[in-house]
């Protein structure tokens, strides 16, 4: 199994590069779900009276779809994209300031300067298609076993609602 300092350009810290993906990913994760989870709340608690201090679910109310609520909710994805671009641009642009560029052509292998410079935005892309994947399926848990029974809908998405 290779390092991670194998899938970087020669010099690039390792540490580095995964504490920005990971700043990136905490800053997905807590705006997406305080958002998603201020959109449901407020959903929610339209199906709501209050009597007192008594909470009673509103005769014929019926929740947001899950479909609406998740709408434009991954919109950030495309900043993210770009910003993986941007990273891969960054790898290569480090090989020509570097001189290694001559170094890396000089490899066995003719893939191994490509490798290096595509590999972690890649792979960053894959563990943000996953994390978009599990945050979908946490926010359609929390939709379907939140939602009283006689409010419920059903649990319809249009998956590429999300990212527009």
């Amino acid at each position: 199994m290779k390092k991670l300092s194998d899938l970087l350009p020669p010099g690039a810290d390792p540490k580095t590069e995964l504490g920005k993906s990971a700043a990136f990913a905490s800053v997905f994760l807590l705006f997406w779900s305080m958002t998603f989870l201020a959109d449901f709340s407020s959903a929610y608690d339209d199906l709501f009276t209050y009597i007192g201090r008594e909470k009673i679910l509103l005769e014929g109310a019926v929740m947001e779809r899950f479909s609406d609520l998740m709408e434009g909710r991954f919109a950030g994805f495309w900043p993210f994209l770009l910003c993986l671009a941007v990273t891969a641009l960054f790898h290569y642009l480090s090989f020509t300031r570097s001189h290694s560029i001559y170094v890396m052509k000089r490899l066995e292998s003719p893939l191994e300067f490509y490798r290096r410079v595509f590999a972690f935005p890649l792979l960053t892309l894959a563990a943000g298609v996953l994390l978009v994947l599990l945050l979908t399926g946490i926010y359609a848990l929390i939709y379907r076993f939140v939602t009283p029974e006689a409010a419920y809908r059903g649990l319809t998405l249009d998956f590429w609602e999300m990212f527009l």
